[in-house]
């Protein structure tokens, strides 16, 4: 699921009932992905963790997508990511994935492609 920056999906949910509803429903799993950038994303999942036992995932990008000199750029970097991956995993987040390319440069994601920085946040 994703959410916006007054912490509701598209359809006015909160992370917390959507997780808890999910649940209800037997998710295996629980999480929310991209948004408009790490932060909200962080914000998002956190709402999550007290409302349900089962695992949490966290699946961000580096934030709003930017058409510059022809191409798809985003404000993060790698470090940036990192940082917010190594948030998300003190917070207790079971399953983080921070998507990091884009079609001209090392940071971005839209879900559609292999990472050019696959461990950036792991050795951190």
């Amino acid at each position: 699921m994703t959410f916006d920056t007054a912490a509701r999906s598209m359809m006015g949910i909160t992370p917390a009932d959507f997780a808890r509803r999910s649940a209800e429903f037997g998710a295996a799993c629980i999480g929310a992905n991209c948004g408009i950038g790490p932060a909200e994303l962080l914000h998002s999942v956190r709402e999550m963790l007290p409302v349900v036992e089962t695992p949490v995932i966290a699946k961000g990008n580096c934030g709003i997508p930017e058409y510059v000199d022809g191409g798809i750029h985003y404000h993060g970097t790698p470090d940036l990511m990192a940082e917010y991956a190594c948030l998300a995993r003190d917070a207790g987040i079971s399953i983080i994935r921070w998507l990091l390319r884009d079609h001209t440069g090392p940071c971005g994601g839209d879900g559609g492609g292999a990472s050019q920085h696959p461990e950036t946040g792991l050795r951190q």
